[in-house]
């Protein structure tokens, strides 16, 4: 280390042997002097919380901070974002962090935690990234951090726990499910009494969407929980909130600042690109059948995209030039799972958050060592769920490879941005081998908004011909059991077990079961039926605290929980069947929130399926995929006129603007924008008809997007447009004149895709009586749908005098 002489005297000092060893030292020398013994008497001071006053425009202040970078985190400058989202933490604003996968996000809360008083607690989905995290602080010589996890032995988490109880610790990591434990809760109390928690960090935070909705409902309670347990006691004031993600759609987006309730959106913190010109891009379609031996075909190719030599390219231990791989699968066990994609490269490396059926021993420390060997390069390839990789930053990961379509852009990503953590162009590929199969039966499923009606549509394709679509699906709808069985389940459990208690201790038989009463008192919770509760994970029973709600309460609760996604009219509306409610105010309720979330998430949900399957379907080039995901992910001209249009109706937003949102694109680049944010925006609000009328003409404009996508744009539309428009078949000829315009060719294949076999009968009537060019050209579609509608009654004429007839006899 090199030290300026200015320094000399603060740390030099002559003592007697250094006089006779080095009498003519020069003015500029650094001298060393040995500490006799270990001392271990430091401790972390207590102080009362304060907050920075921290100047973007200081010069000042920017260079101390830089100091501060250089000498504790030895990095040379703040990426993009960082120094701004630091400043936010100090001033104790709250903030969401949308940095690339790469992107530096945890110095953010490495450096605002060490300058804050108090303790720094971060919630990690997994044990893996807590691990890491922990590993990265001890690393630049941070010793007082902690990751609380069922890894540790018993002795050693009741030693690391005493230590969070005397306030001993300055960043402790833990899952989101650990703040249900009541025993973590008292220690944590206990901490907060000597040691306020300055900042809490939900890392990751695009996991609080994704899954919370899902199988972790611990994520949805977290805000509470972390204002509950990490606030001073003695100021009663909370913690800080900073989420971290890589990516987030306006959908995930919503969803964090609604349940985290950061609505500035000053808050919010995103980069000025979300490029990542490391990485490039390939898709591979394939059928579900024939994807093994494309996976083994497409890794055999790797070296050659990638413009290397194929002698080393697969061998291990070769250090920093390890050539390492990642090939992400989307479960653990079966066809599409670690253990068997592994085998077929040839070798077991795997790696998931659960052990797979087939294997015997130790699984968490298979994992850790899996990891260790990975990290050091003894291990080049590593098949694995995305439950591997969060916070990896390893410089030489070559390539990834998804063994099946990831189930949104933002996954996709996230997972492909953990290779190319070297900075060098063009230095990693990232593969998705993709199947198409039934592709058709997948667009009718995600645009079928009965739950029900999907699940049977689904169960009627064999499984060996579901696509990747179909494979989502049938994920997406078995972790949602219907409005109609959630309804029963959340009011069963109420009426049978919680109604009229003040607590309650509630049994669970494994972790399915678990699951499903989860779900159900997330949804008391959010009607404030339900204040608090813990889970006994040895007794397996959650321990319930709650609350006397009158009728006012509830609607209150709900009018909340709603508000937080919606504008207060239509809340009002939704909130209607409750006025006048008495005895079955509590079902009247669940009825209302069980709806909203199946309109919402389970929507959302689709969207994001069916916007990540066109770009694999669409892909031409690696520039051209890119291009498609940069538009969609980053802010354009268009986000907030468009993010303007959610909500409403397309009568609200009227045609004229629609039309000139259209116009406006004069270069390609910036209709690919417009494309880009229309998807974006349609996953937060898929049901709109505005949004779905530009993307139908949108797309017809551009010269990059196939007829097959305009086609199922205007399917999409169709689905939508009944429910809730004035005249949906004004909207539908008006679509047709646009069609015409911008993609002539395509005007008859749209009409048809309007009239649909046993549909669009009052299209074909007006179509049929005006005088109209566009009409003219779609003459025969309408005639048909006549026709078709004359046979039906016909046929179920036939039908009623058949049984009539037998009937009589």
């Amino acid at each position: 280390a090199v030290i300026s002489h200015r320094l000399w005297g603060v740390y030099g000092r002559t003592g007697p042997r250094s006089t006779r060893v080095a009498p003519r030292s020069a003015d500029a020398a650094i001298r060393i002097r040995r500490a006799v013994g270990l001392r271990g008497e430091r401790r972390l001071e207590q102080s009362e919380s304060f907050r920075y006053d921290v100047d973007g425009d200081s010069q000042e202040q920017a260079d101390a901070m830089r100091r501060i970078l250089h000498a504790v985190f030895r990095k040379r400058d703040f990426r993009d974002g960082q120094a701004q989202a630091i400043r936010r933490l100090l001033n104790g604003e709250p903030a969401i962090v949308l940095l690339p996968t790469g992107g530096g996000k945890s110095l953010i809360y490495q450096f605002a935690g060490m300058l804050l008083p108090g303790m720094t607690v971060i919630i990690d989905p997994i044990i893996s990234l807590m691990a890491d995290q922990e590993a990265s602080l001890h690393r630049m010589g941070i010793d007082r951090a902690g990751a609380v996890s069922s890894q540790l032995s018993a002795g050693d988490r009741a030693r690391l726990l005493d230590r969070l109880a005397a306030g001993d610790l300055a960043y402790v990591f833990i899952a989101p499910e650990r703040l249900q434990s009541e025993d973590f809760r008292v220690q944590l109390r206990s901490a907060c009494s000597k040691m306020p928690v300055s900042l809490a960090v939900v890392d990751e935070a695009h996991c609080l969407s994704e899954w919370g909705h899902d199988f972790r409902p611990s994520y949805l309670h977290l805000p509470m929980n972390l204002q509950r347990y990490c606030s001073d006691q003695r100021t009663e004031s909370g913690p800080t909130l900073v989420a971290l993600t890589g990516t987030a759609s306006f959908a995930v987006l919503e969803d964090i600042q609604a349940e985290l309730e950061i609505n500035d959106e000053d808050a919010v913190i995103r980069p000025t690109s979300f490029d990542r010109r490391e990485l490039s891009f390939f898709v591979r379609q394939t059928s579900r059948r024939e994807r093994p031996s494309a996976l083994k075909e497409t890794r055999a190719g790797l070296p050659r995209r990638l413009g290397v030599g194929t002698m080393d390219f697969f061998r291990p231990d070769r250090g920093d030039d390890t050539d390492c791989g990642l090939v992400f699968c989307p479960h653990v066990n079966g066809q599409l799972g670690v253990v068997d994609v592994a085998a077929q490269l040839g070798h077991s490396n795997y790696y998931a958050g659960e052990a797979p059926r087939s294997f015997s021993g130790d699984w968490d420390r298979h994992k850790q060592d899996l990891q260790r060997r990975f990290t050091r390069n003894r291990v080049q390839e590593l098949v694995a769920t995305k439950s591997f990789g969060m916070g990896i930053d390893k410089p030489n990961i070559r390539y990834t490879m998804h063994y099946g379509m990831p189930g949104s852009v933002e996954a996709f990503y996230q997972e492909a941005g953990r290779a190319g953590r070297n900075g060098k162009e063009g230095y990693a590929l990232c593969t998705v081998l993709y199947s198409d199969d039934s592709w058709e039966r997948g667009l009718a499923i995600l645009d079928e908004p009965d739950h029900n009606a999907a699940m049977r549509q689904l169960e009627g394709v064999n499984r060996s011909r579901r696509g990747d679509v179909l494979t989502h699906l049938w994920f997406l709808l078995n972790s949602y059991k219907g409005r109609k069985e959630e309804k029963k389940s959340t009011l069963e459990l109420w009426d049978r077990h919680l109604a009229g208690e003040r607590t309650a201790e509630l049994s669970y038989r494994g972790e399915e079961d678990r699951g499903v009463k989860e779900k159900c008192i997330y949804r008391l919770a959010m009607l404030g039926l339900v204040e608090d509760y813990t889970i006994d994970g040895r007794l397996r029973e959650f321990v319930l605290t709650l609350r006397d709600a009158g009728s006012h309460d509830v609607t209150a609760q709900l009018r909340r929980y709603l508000g937080k996604y919606k504008f207060p009219d239509y809340v009002d509306r939704l909130l209607e069947p409750l006025s006048g409610a008495d005895g079955d105010l509590v079902e009247g309720a669940v009825g209302i929130l069980v709806d909203f979330i199946y309109d919402e998430v389970v929507a959302k949900r689709k969207e994001a399926i069916r916007t990540m399957a066109e770009l694999c379907r669409g892909f031409k080039s690696s520039e051209d995929f890119r291009d498609g995901i940069l538009a969609y992910l980053q802010d354009s001209e268009f986000s907030g006129q468009l993010n303007g249009w959610r909500g409403r109706s397309f009568e609200q937003v009227g045609l004229t603007e629609v039309r000139e949102v259209l116009e406006r694109p004069d270069t390609p680049d910036r209709l690919r924008q417009l494309i880009g944010t229309t998807r974006r925006v349609l996953e937060a609000d898929p049901g709109n008809a505005a949004l779905r009328y530009l993307s139908v003409c949108a797309r017809a404009r551009s010269d990059w997007e196939s007829d097959a996508s305009v086609l199922n744009e205007t399917t999409a539309l169709v689905a939508r447009l009944p429910g809730g428009e004035p005249d949906p078949e004004l909207v539908q000829m008006e679509l047709l004149h646009d069609v015409e315009r911008w993609r002539p060719i395509l005007v008859r294949r749209v009409a048809a895709a309007m009239m649909p076999p046993g549909g669009g009968l009052g299209l074909a009537r007006r179509l049929l009586s005006t005088e109209d060019y566009v009409a003219e050209v779609v003459y025969v579609a309408a005639l048909k749908t006549i026709v078709h509608s004359i046979e039906g009654v016909v046929q179920r004429s036939r039908e009623f005098y058949d049984l009539e007839a037998a009937g009589r006899a």
